[in-house]
């Protein structure tokens, strides 16, 4: 494994921020990026990644036996992905250097608050990235949301004229071909307003699920719920009779959060 990889590979986590683990597909694209020219470092990375090696790495709280840890995940790497040992130690070192937790790190069991701020204020660029990468996991998680929401009903005029059904106005009269342009028109319109507010519907239900879960992990995952949900109950609310007018959004934003919520609480499971 070269040595250039690896400081290309810290690089890109100190670029990104630690909390680029959460985000496994957005790493991996910024692995594409960073490591295009080291193929065979980028893909042994790559495999850990998909292995949860960072996360095992984070989420490793006992004081003690860190690097055991280290050795039991090299272990696994190879067992599971039937790697060199070799490159499976460089890639899980590699994880561990990156997120600042090297070989012969210390577990503290105890943060001191006032020590903890004084390291933000010393550093105030890791908190920014902490920030940034809260910001961009609710984004795609409210653009699932959205998207879910929005297509549903765009989908709706596409329909009425791929079926060859004509949109009839004016208490049924028959009109011009210039009337019937402008009806087209307006009933375009229509539906297009319907879709940005069933999206903008589906993405405050999807956001307020995930902020109220706590998400903090795999918000693609949780993007696809979030998505498919809103599609789908776009349909059903429109197509019961039985749930009043009034209701049909409120029935709706809650079938979003629940299942965004359900999926937020579980790290992109459902």
């Amino acid at each position: 494994m070269q040595p250039e990889a690896f400081d290309t590979f810290i690089e890109m986590v100190r670029d990104c921020g630690t909390g680029i683990v959460q985000m496994p597909a957005s790493c991996e694209m910024y692995l594409a990026q960073y490591l295009s020219s080291f193929d065979a470092e980028r893909k042994m990375l790559l495999t850990a990644l998909r292995k949860n090696v960072p996360n095992a790495i984070v989420q490793y709280d006992q004081k003690d036996g860190y690097d055991d840890h280290l050795d039991y995940l090299t272990a696994k790497l190879v067992k599971e992905s039937e790697c060199d040992a070799g490159d499976a130690r460089w890639a899980v070192e590699a994880w561990a250097e990156a997120l600042d937790r090297p070989a012969g790190y210390e577990i503290e069991q105890a943060i001191d608050p006032r020590k903890l701020r004084e390291e933000q204020e010393q550093n105030p660029e890791s908190g920014f990235k902490s920030k940034a990468v809260k910001t961009a996991m609710i984004t795609i998680v409210g653009a699932g949301g959205f998207l879910g929401g929005f297509v549903a009903v765009a989908l709706l005029p596409v329909l009425v004229w791929a079926s060859g059904a004509e949109v009839v106005m004016n208490g049924g009269e028959d009109t011009g071909m210039f009337d019937k342009k402008s009806t087209n028109v307006q009933f375009f319109l229509a539906c297009l307003l319907l879709a940005v507010g069933a999206g903008i519907v589906g993405s405050l239900g999807a956001i307020g699920a995930w902020l109220f879960a706590g998400g903090n992990e795999n918000p693609w995952a949780t993007f696809n719920v979030a998505c498919g949900t809103a599609f789908v109950m776009v349909f059903i609310v429109t197509m019961m009779p039985l749930i009043p007018a009034l209701l049909k959004p409120i029935f709706y934003v809650c079938s979003v959060f629940g299942t965004t919520y359900k999926s937020a609480a579980r790290g992109g499971n459902y």
